[in-house]
């Protein structure tokens, strides 16, 4: 039995999440020794995936998005606060108790370009303010990715007024990680 190290399950892993049927092709016709699917999930078990940020599943889209060229990892943030059953919620996997919340708080990044996507963060009771959405910004660019957009529904015109998105005809703001860089919203909102 081969024991693989921690960096091979992870590429494995990587490669499993392209294209699960060509992993156990390749898998299965030997051309290369990749773990069997039991074994990656046993690697993926620890991972906790608690509200706020999803610093585990970063490490993924780092080693993802440094195999690409940089137009692959052209990038948009989409975001939306969505309403959820209130109650209260055990998670068995976690040891963990949810509290009542009537709506979750979901961010996804995107491939402009290229196909693929990744979950950055989700909390329950959470507004989108920008203080956040810079910080998931600048975590998501830490890992590789170049965001140009974002996207959200027409319940963020507070956020875009605090960004000072549509002011003067700008659609836009700065990048937090790359001044020079702006970072586009083509959303409408009622904030004039």
């Amino acid at each position: 039995v081969k024991e693989y190290t921690s960096d091979e399950l992870c590429e494995a892993l990587l490669l499993r999440s392209i294209s699960a049927k060509a992993y156990t092709r390749l898998r299965d016709m030997t051309y290369m020794p990749l773990p069997h699917h039991d074994t990656l999930s046993k690697k993926i078990r620890h991972f906790r995936c608690e509200p706020g940020l999803q610093t585990d599943l970063f490490y993924f889209l780092k080693l993802k998005l440094a195999t690409m060229e940089n137009w692959q990892r052209q990038s948009v943030l989409l975001f939306d606060e969505m309403q959820i059953s209130e109650g209260l919620d055990y998670c068995r996997r976690l040891d963990q108790s949810f509290r009542a919340s009537k709506k979750v708080q979901v961010v996804l990044l995107k491939g402009i370009i290229a196909s693929w996507k990744h979950i950055c963060y989700y909390d329950f009771g959470t507004m989108m303010t920008k203080n956040l959405l810079l910080s998931i910004i600048s975590k998501c660019e830490q890992n590789n990715s170049v965001v140009r957009a974002i996207a959200c529904d027409m319940g963020n015109g507070r956020l875009l007024k605090e960004l000072n998105v549509y002011s003067e005809q700008k659609h836009f703001f700065e990048s937090p990680v790359d001044h020079t860089r702006k970072i586009y919203s083509p959303n409408r909102s009622n904030t004039t």
